[in-house]
């Protein structure tokens, strides 16, 4: 094989490398992970280890809860339906006035 040749294969086995090697970092920024800056660096840092790049590969395929804005506790809170809202003695969760039972504790407070 000629010298031009080597540096292409070497190049192609390079650039393949890199990708292999950054998989967990590229999972988790398609994903939009909150943890992203966290996972790529561990990826960085000690992907070169196979614990390293499983954990991080990992971690960047784990689950997430986006953070739910509850529309029903803030319409519950406006002005017109402040007098039908009471606060649970047990969880301090605003509740209807008509509530039997907390919807957030599950406690019974139909006698308080």
């Amino acid at each position: 094989m000629n010298p031009g040749g080597a540096i292409i294969v070497g190049t192609l086995f390079l650039i393949t490398g890199l990708g292999v090697y950054f998989i967990p970092a590229i999972v988790a920024f398609n994903r939009k992970h909150p943890n992203k800056v966290a996972i790529i660096v561990l990826n960085f840092f000690l992907g070169w280890t196979v614990i390293g790049w499983v954990g991080s590969l990992v971690w960047a395929c784990t689950h997430f809860q986006q953070p739910v804005v509850d529309v029903t506790k803030s319409a519950a809170l406006s002005s017109e339906n402040k007098a039908t809202i009471k606060k649970c003695p047990f969880c301090a969760e605003d509740v209807l006035v008509e509530a039997v039972k907390c919807r957030y504790c599950g406690s019974d407070i139909s006698s308080v």
